[in-house]
């Protein structure tokens, strides 16, 4: 499944507060290629395309992971996509508007291996290999699909639609009069025209809509779970078609369910409550999840792992999955990128790389693209790609081997206490700052009040209860109840090593205490109502 990019929040010490980091990352990393590029993409098949000024020999091509360009792009062609199978499309430049330019495909040597003979549809909505068959045109709107020598595999047919961009698991989406369904790679109907919508397989199974109703079938058609999710286009991908994004991995799928998200398995159990706002897919055991933020930014992402807890969280503006134990992450406004400062995170949620970019994108083949802090929101933008050093590899593959243990699946705040009627409580989990709010351990304060705990794991709901009063707060949400009445919170409540935290002033106020904070000494004092 595709990395998925996504929105999170302001820069400030606060949060940097959140985000604990090694003691000096900036030796974990050095540059493959300084800032010397206008564009780049990240590495895919070993390669990744650069251009600097104009497309010239000298100046723009494909690099290696060294740096070095090893197929030039000379100024006939443009367009160049990257590599997925070994090969690349290419689109020549020749007379006449570009949507009469041609496309062939290159090899990773630069040699034409299959003739610029290709419309320029092929490059917009296909024209990359899957499986060992791209998707290309000749005519407006009658796609095909060709094998790597450029022999038609699967030829137009106007009696269907081929809708899906690629063939998963051997299987394509294609559409007769409004419905879909599936072929194989021979053209044979596989499952019937009698979906509203449908998505690739992923791990033995797609989920297809149904009556407004998501679900998911297997590859002979049987229904494996229920229509009985949201048929949502709100998940808040970059990519055109929702649909393409769906689906399982590591055994887990994000779905919406009265549009909240949550993860199932896939027996249809729930994995993971519905409780976010925004869910993606599992990357090397974490997956991203959001909340809608009070400010201006839209979103504030974090991860949680594959038992649902938040090992991350949600803070960053804009974030990527994990790709080779890093994910690249981002403090400030999306949509002013002079304020963006990025950089990259372990499953831990500790800095390795420092915030150092504009731009940060996914590890890929050992190597990052980043981009020039200087030169932002301009059209020339300076692109650079970075590399893990000795230091970094160390840093990262000791997250690796540290992950299993649950106690060290956590970012922290270091130096907090807090004190209840004169007396210093301990933690397991420490209290943390995330985006400029205190966060406690719920059930530690509350016990220590004479409270009564409860906790509903399907729901990841907290119920405590001392006398007459009862409090209810949901993981995830912004409008606990105190006897029934809606108490606000600007941040919600979030689970770190299986401890339930929450804002530091609603625990303390839930049974009548009152708090004070001591920036100076970073200690907050609650007293209860039977001490004041």
């Amino acid at each position: 499944m595709r990395n998925a990019v996504c929105l999170v929040i302001v820069l400030t010490m606060c949060i940097f507060l959140c985000t604990p980091a090694s003691a000096d990352e900036s030796v974990n990393y050095m540059f493959v290629v300084p800032y010397r590029y206008q564009e780049g993409s990240d590495f895919s098949d070993g390669l990744a395309f650069v251009r600097s000024g104009t497309f010239s020999a000298a100046s723009s091509g494909y690099i290696d992971t060294s740096g070095k360009v090893v197929v030039p792009i000379q100024n006939r062609f443009i367009m160049p996509k990257s590599f997925s199978e070994g090969l690349a499309m290419v689109t020549l430049r020749s007379s006449g508007d570009v949507s009469s330019y041609p496309c062939g495909f290159i090899d990773r040597t630069g040699n034409e291996v299959i003739p610029f003979e290709y419309n320029i549809e092929s490059s917009y909505y296909g024209g990359y290999f899957s499986e060992g068959l791209a998707k290309v045109y000749n005519d407006p709107g009658k796609p095909f699909f060709i094998d790597k020598s450029g022999n038609v595999v699967l030829p137009y047919d106007g009696s269907v639609y081929y809708k899906g961009k690629e063939f998963s698991e051997g299987l394509l989406v294609v559409s007769r009069d409004g419905k879909d369904g599936y072929i194989d790679k021979s053209g044979n109907i596989v499952i019937p025209f009698e979906y509203d919508d449908a998505c690739n397989f992923s791990e033995g199974l797609a989920a297809v809509v149904r009556d407004g109703k998501l679900g998911f079938i297997d590859k002979t058609g049987n229904v494996i779970i229920p229509f009985e999710y949201d048929k949502s286009t709100t998940r808040n991908l970059e990519y055109e078609y929702y649909y393409d994004n769906l689906g399982f991995s590591e055994g887990l799928a994000a779905v919406s369910r009265d549009y909240k998200w949550g993860y199932i398995d896939k027996s249809g159990n729930v994995a993971i409550p519905f409780v976010y706002d925004s869910a993606y897919d599992f990357s090397e055991s974490r997956a991203l999840v959001a909340q809608e933020a009070d400010d201006r930014y839209g979103y504030k992402y974090g991860f949680v792992n594959t038992t649902g807890n938040l090992v991350v969280p949600l803070i960053y503006d804009i974030a990527y999955s994990f790709s080779e134990g890093l994910a690249a992450v981002s403090f400030g406004d999306p949509s002013d990128s002079r304020t963006l400062r990025s950089g990259y995170i372990d499953k831990m949620g500790n800095v390795i790389i420092p915030f150092d970019f504009a731009f940060a994108f996914p590890f890929a083949d050992g190597v990052a693209r980043v981009a020039n802090e200087e030169k932002v929101n301009v059209s020339n933008v300076s692109t650079g790609y970075i590399t893990l050093t000795e230091a970094g590899h160390a840093a990262v593959s000791a997250v690796a081997q540290s992950t299993a243990r649950p106690s060290e699946q956590t970012v922290t705040t270091d130096g907090i206490k807090v004190i209840l009627d004169g007396k210093r409580l301990v933690f397991d989990v420490p209290p943390q700052n995330v985006n400029g709010r205190m966060l406690v351990p719920l059930r530690a304060i509350f016990e220590e009040m004479s409270a009564s705990i409860d906790y509903d794991p399907a729901t990841q709901t907290v119920t405590a209860t001392k006398e007459d009063t009862v409090v209810v707060l949901t993981i995830g949400g912004t409008s606990p109840t105190i006897n029934g009445v809606i108490v606000s919170i600007d941040q919600p409540g979030i689970i770190v090593d299986g401890r339930t935290l929450a804002p530091l002033r609603f625990v303390a106020e839930a049974f009548g205490g009152t708090v004070a904070w001591d920036g100076t000494t970073q200690t907050a004092t609650i007293m209860t109502r039977e001490e004041i």
